[in-house]
């Protein structure tokens, strides 16, 4: 009886990560590790490896059995495996899966504004704040205003602004990074108003230090062309106004009944003729009658 055995070319793979647990900003390594008479194979070309997360491919077949990345961030957390194919017969092996969760480093910053309420000439102060896992972390900094940088990257987490104007205003927003991982905060709306202060009597007021140098110019100008026009109007017309303040108005007569006109009177005479008409009746005396007519 003849006994046939076959020889195989290489195990099931097996991966592993050079360290466990793995921290943000970190390296890490992963090996695929076979059994046989071809061990790792990384350089005689006869077998191949490919790498995977969560099923999606992070490098295809090459000779290498190792997959390197640098710097490790949060999104690299997942489930990890590895294959393993000849070149010559295309005979492929899976690996077992590794889960690998990412440690973060710091957290994401959050941006803080002092004081809350911004008005022209104050100072303010504009925080990077994070919470870092080791007190030996060297965080850097930058800070930006409307996506660009007013603040180059440093180790102070603090972006102070003195005697703000109305031009300060804009989103602002700041990183944190260390060995090439960065992590940005979320954009902060910070609005310089030119408040009025309120004074004793509950009126508004304000100094002409808050006001634009523009706007100065126009509140004196405005008034001064104002008076110089209302000065040559009254120039102009200065005959026409003493005219009309010179007038005297008369009262006007009252109705025509309300009035006794007294006018010379008008005499008149009638002239009778001694004409003797009736045989009875004789006129011997001539009469003068007057009459007073009113006009």
């Amino acid at each position: 009886m003849m006994l046939i055995s076959l020889l195989e070319l290489f195990s099931v793979p097996n991966i592993t990560a050079s360290s466990d647990p793995v921290t943000e900003g970190a390296e890490m390594s992963l090996d695929c590790v076979i059994k046989g008479s071809q061990q790792k194979g990384t350089s005689s070309g006869r077998l191949q490896f490919a790498f995977y997360r969560d099923g999606r491919v992070l490098q295809n077949f090459t000779t290498f059995s190792t997959y390197q990345v640098f710097p490790v961030q949060m999104k690299d957390s997942g489930e990890y495996s590895c294959e393993v194919r000849t070149s010559t017969n295309g005979e492929t092996k899976m690996s077992n899966t590794v889960s690998i969760r990412i440690q973060e480093l710091f957290s994401s910053p959050e941006i803080k504004v002092t004081p809350h309420t911004v008005t022209p000439g104050e100072n303010l102060s504009i925080k990077c704040s994070t919470v870092s896992k080791s007190d030996t972390t060297k965080l850097r900094f930058r800070f930006y205003k409307d996506n660009v940088l007013v603040q180059n990257e440093n180790l102070s987490n603090n972006y102070y602004v003195k005697s703000v104007q109305l031009k300060d205003s804009g989103n602002y927003s700041c990183d944190a990074r260390i060995n090439g991982t960065v992590k940005t905060s979320r954009e902060i709306r910070i609005e310089v108003q030119a408040v009025f202060a309120s004074n004793d009597t509950g009126t508004n007021s304000t100094s002409i230090e808050d006001v634009p140098q523009n706007d100065v110019h126009l509140i004196v100008l405005v008034p001064l062309i104002l008076l110089l026009v209302v000065v040559a109007l009254l120039i102009k017309y200065k005959h026409k106004l003493l005219a009309v303040f010179t007038t005297t108005y008369r009262s006007h007569p009252g109705p025509a009944t309300d009035l006794l006109v007294e006018t010379d009177p008008y005499y008149s005479f009638i002239e009778f003729s001694s004409i003797q008409k009736d045989p009875v009746i004789q006129t011997t005396n001539t009469d003068v009658t007057y009459t007073q007519v009113k006009a």
